[in-house]
């Protein structure tokens, strides 16, 4: 790896007509010697330090170039066969997917709007059966009143006492059924074109930011985030020609 602080092995320049795939040893030794370079040295200190990194800047970015340069010829006659193949697919498949989405969107509105009464229906009906629940547990109160009575001598017409409660008490079976029938009717299903189980919407969790500021100062600033703001800065200075507020701009001097 390293004798005496020089770098062993020169690379081949770029451009250079090895067989295929030496550039990538070339590139694991380079790789293999940077690594134990940086950890050696942490913090370079010493102009001769910088020089050596310096050397390695360039050795790294011809390894990388001379890979490049290896592997574009190799994938190139396999690109040209992958696009001339995705080629035709592409310019069907674009147009489709928008009209797809389109239809997904429209027949997902009204399947909304159907859900939603079916969802009201529901609602009132399963109000109307807790309505006759209670008509009906009142009823079977005032028939055990009744028997009660009755056994103590009092005069009372058990009879209908009885009929009414069994009365209510079928009132609110058939109510109960109602609500539970309209209930497991919601969902809007239609019977697929190739057999197999009907076709449903599914519930698809969807995230809203409510409060941009808030969930940054909640998660952070991450990577993903700061990438994020960073490019639609750019965009935003392209079409307004400058940056928008919070977003500055420095100029770094580096290798």
């Amino acid at each position: 790896m390293f004798e005496g602080g020089s770098i062993l092995q020169p690379l081949p320049t770029i451009g250079h007509n090895a067989p295929p795939f030496v550039a990538i040893e070339t590139a694991k030794d380079v790789m293999a010697d940077l690594g134990a370079f940086l950890k050696d040295v942490p913090v370079i200190e010493q102009m001769e330090q910088c020089k050596k990194g310096d050397d390695w800047i360039e050795r790294t970015s011809i390894a990388l170039a001379t890979m490049e340069d290896e592997r574009k010829p190799l994938v190139a006659p396999l690109n040209a066969q992958l696009k001339a193949i995705n080629e035709p697919y592409r310019i069907v498949r674009e147009p489709l997917e928008r009209l797809y989405a389109e239809i997904k969107r429209r027949v997902s509105a009204f399947k909304n709007k159907v859900e939603a009464e079916r969802k009201a229906e529901a609602e009132r009906l399963r109000q109307e059966a807790a309505e006759k629940e209670r008509l009906a547990r009142e009823a079977e109160a005032k028939e055990q009143e009744a028997i009660i009575n009755s056994q103590v001598g009092e005069c009372t017409d058990v009879g209908a006492a009885t009929f009414e409660a069994d009365q209510s008490f079928r009132d609110y079976q058939v109510a109960e059924r109602a609500a539970a029938r309209a209930e497991r009717s919601v969902p809007v299903r239609t019977a697929s074109i190739v057999g197999g189980r009907a076709r449903a919407m599914r519930s698809v969790e969807v995230l809203t930011i409510t409060d941009a500021a808030a969930a940054i100062n909640a998660m952070g600033l991450t990577d993903k985030i700061r990438d994020a703001i960073l490019s639609s800065a750019r965009d935003w200075r392209r079409e307004f020609n400058e940056l928008p507020n919070g977003v500055t701009a420095t100029t770094e001097r580096r290798m």
